[in-house]
C-alpha cells in the first residue's frame, strides 16, 4: 500500500511539472512574454505550445484616471526539430483579453527555418536546450 501511495504521489508531481508553462523571454519594451509548456519529445523533435502574452494596455479616461485593459494572448502547438533548426506550426489559438476563444485555425507550416538572433531562436534554443 505504501508503494501505492509512493507511485501516486510521484506521478502527480510528474504530471503537474509537465503542465507548467515556463517564462522564455519578454520582449525589452516589455509588452510580448513568451511561455512555453512542454508536451513530448519525440527522438530529437520537442513538441511544445508556445504562449505569447501581449502587456495590458494603458487607458486613460476623460476623467484623467488611468485604467488597464487586458490583451489578449496566442497559444500555438509547435514541433522544434532540435539540430536542424527549423520548426512546424501545426495549430493555433487566439484569445481576447477575456479569456474566450477569438479565432482557431490549424495552418500548418513545416520546417520553417529559424533565423539567428530571433526571437524565434530564443525559444529554439530554450526547447532545444532542454532536449540535450
Amino acid at each position: 500500500m505504501r508503494y501505492i501511495v509512493l507511485f501516486l504521489l510521484f506521478a502527480s508531481n510528474f504530471a503537474a511539472a509537465q503542465a507548467k508553462w515556463y517564462k522564455v523571454f519578454k520582449s525589452k519594451d516589455g509588452t510580448i512574454t513568451h511561455y512555453v509548456k512542454y508536451e513530448k519529445t519525440v527522438k530529437n523533435d520537442m513538441h511544445v505550445w508556445l504562449k505569447t502574452t501581449e502587456a495590458d494596455k494603458e487607458v486613460k479616461g476623460q476623467d484623467g484616471k488611468t485604467t488597464y485593459e487586458k490583451q489578449g494572448y496566442v497559444v500555438q502547438y509547435m514541433v522544434f526539430h532540435c539540430g536542424s533548426m527549423t520548426a512546424d506550426k501545426l495549430e493555433f489559438t487566439l484569445y481576447d483579453g477575456e479569456g474566450k476563444i477569438e479565432t482557431e485555425g490549424n495552418d500548418k507550416i513545416y520546417n520553417e527555418k529559424i533565423i539567428r538572433g530571433s526571437a524565434g531562436a530564443v525559444l529554439y534554443n530554450f526547447v532545444c536546450d532542454i532536449n540535450q
